[in-house]
């Protein structure tokens, strides 16, 4: 046999090998997960309880019992797991939750919990209503028609017309001697065809030229003129 054949045969008897043990070691850890499995449904029991406060933490830094942490492979010392911190009668202890219901247990309530040894399997009887979180809402947005304008540009946009409006507020105040106050209520880049399917039916949109004409000699009144629609004296 040539030599790169040798070499090829010992890598496939390598791995063969390392599939064979991998298989067998897989079969060991099924098989203790079951017993463990097992002898946690053997042993469990309801208790009510007052949960505190629930954290997912370095086992280390659990709380848990110094031989639990002994016991534990150091491989799995560093990784975090769901920690429940309840008062189950008298006492306060921490507890390892599965990781199914972890988010569902609420915090601060009075629950009643099946547990086994220091494993809390499932949360039954809640007393009072879980706390939901606020659900975040956000807008849609369309990325095969991106928007023209960015953030800063709305934002340079909504500081000019608010110079606008400082200036124009100015003005109507010494025109018509009275207190008026102008606003921006919001800048949005919206396309037309959307802006214009907003519109209700008995809105109406106008160009108006306004201009003010002396009224007495104590105050001004404002009168809109339609420059291609005024009659004619």
């Amino acid at each position: 046999m040539k030599t790169y054949q040798i070499v090829i045969l010992i890598v496939l008897l390598v791995l063969i090998a390392i599939v064979v043990l991998l298989y067998f070691l897989g079969k060991k850890a099924q098989k203790k997960q079951a017993e463990q499995q097992e002898m946690l449904e053997q042993n469990k029991q309801s208790l009510s309880m007052l949960i505190i406060d629930k954290k997912r933490m370095k086992i280390k830094d659990s709380g848990l019992p110094q031989m639990v942490i002994d016991q534990t492979p150091k491989l799995m010392r560093n990784s975090k797991m769901p920690i429940i911190k309840a008062k189950v009668g008298p006492q306060i202890m921490s507890l390892i939750c599965d990781e199914k219901i972890f988010d569902n247990v609420p915090v601060k309530k009075e629950v009643k919990a099946v547990v086994s040894g220091i494993y809390v399997l499932d949360v039954r009887g809640l007393h009072g209503k879980a706390e939901k979180k606020p659900e975040k809402k956000y807008r849609k947005y369309d990325f095969t028609t991106p928007r023209k304008f960015t953030k800063d540009r709305i934002k340079m946009l909504h500081g000019i017309f608010e110079n606008y409006t400082r200036v124009i507020s100015s003005r109507l105040n010494a025109q018509l001697r009275t207190t008026c106050a102008i606003e921006v209520e919001s800048i949005e880049e919206q396309k037309f065809y959307e802006f214009n399917n907003a519109l209700m039916e008995g809105d109406v949109l106008a160009m108006v030229d306004v201009t003010v004409h002396p009224r007495t000699e104590g105050g001004r009144d404002i009168e809109a003129e339609d420059p291609e629609q005024t009659d004619e004296e």
